[in-house]
């Protein structure tokens, strides 16, 4: 076995290790026995396999765990309820995922060997076809892949300015995400100042080992979005206090420029050079 197939192998068992871990979150709502943490893991495990299905260029399984992952989110975030349609939507889906999940598995290995057995007899049938005219335009023989491109961020006239303040619960460091790396992909987005608050830290002889005293505030000046920024805290959200916000930018001081005085002033000159 090759080394990428041991990978998809290994993204295949651990897809199962996640399915699991979603139909018991899903058996827990269903059963009004979940707790707070109990749609973040249903989240998880359908994020994870989004994330390992692209990277393996499985669209198919890729596009539907993301739109799966977007409904969990919706439950998550409090604006839908897990009421009995919506919990019926969620277990169907689930059930959907489990056989997208099982016809990857075997239809990779398949297009493969189909593609080698092909090629073996008549060589040209497995080349990709050619780039075809759109609309009346040759495109010269080079490939053309429509693309989507945000211009949000250009738009809106370059950097913004983020306070983060971000407080983590003791379930944070339980379920192994550390305050440390959390900020550094923060300040990997653009430049910050990183403040410590320190002030609910117990005397000495108070302190619990597995408890989460420190906080920070971050001021953060980015081209990246508000949503560059919440997808770091994704699998902490439920486990720390965080508030995010866009921090006001400075009015002009007496030195800025004044297009209005400016104009009046034009016109004076015009008008005293007349």
């Amino acid at each position: 076995m090759d080394a990428m197939a041991e990978i998809r192998a290994t993204f295949f068992e651990e897809c199962a290790e996640q399915l699991a871990e979603l139909d018991e979150a899903l058996a827990a709502l269903a059963g009004g026995t979940a707790d707070g943490e109990t749609v973040g893991v249903a989240y998880r495990a359908v994020h994870s396999i989004k994330g390992g299905a692209a990277s393996f260029q499985m669209n198919d399984l890729a596009g539907f765990a993301k739109s799966f992952e977007a409904l969990l989110g919706e439950v998550r975030a409090g604006r839908a309820e897990t009421s009995g349609e919506t919990m019926a939507l969620l277990t169907a889906c689930a059930a959907a995922l489990r056989q997208l999940v099982a016809l990857a598995a075997v239809t990779g290995p398949l297009l493969a060997d189909l593609k080698a057995a092909v090629a073996r007899t008549s060589p040209e049938a497995v080349e990709e076809p050619a780039a075809e005219e759109a609309d009346g335009l040759d495109l010269g023989g080079f490939d053309f892949t429509p693309v989507s491109v945000d211009l949000s961020d250009m738009l809106a006239g370059g950097p913004a300015k983020w306070r983060i303040d971000f407080a983590p619960r003791p379930e944070l460091y339980a379920n192994a995400n550390e305050s440390a790396r959390l900020i550094r992909e923060v300040l990997a987005l653009g430049e910050g100042k990183v403040t410590c608050d320190a002030r609910r830290v117990p005397l000495l002889a108070e302190l619990e080992p597995e408890s989460a005293c420190l906080a920070w505030s971050i001021e953060l000046t980015t081209d990246a979005g508000e949503a560059a920024i919440r997808e770091i805290f994704e699998f902490a959200e439920f486990d720390c206090e965080l508030s995010l916000s866009p921090v006001p930018a400075e009015p002009a001081g007496e030195d800025g420029m004044d297009i209005a005085a400016l104009i009046a002033r034009a016109k004076a000159d015009t008008a005293q050079a007349a």
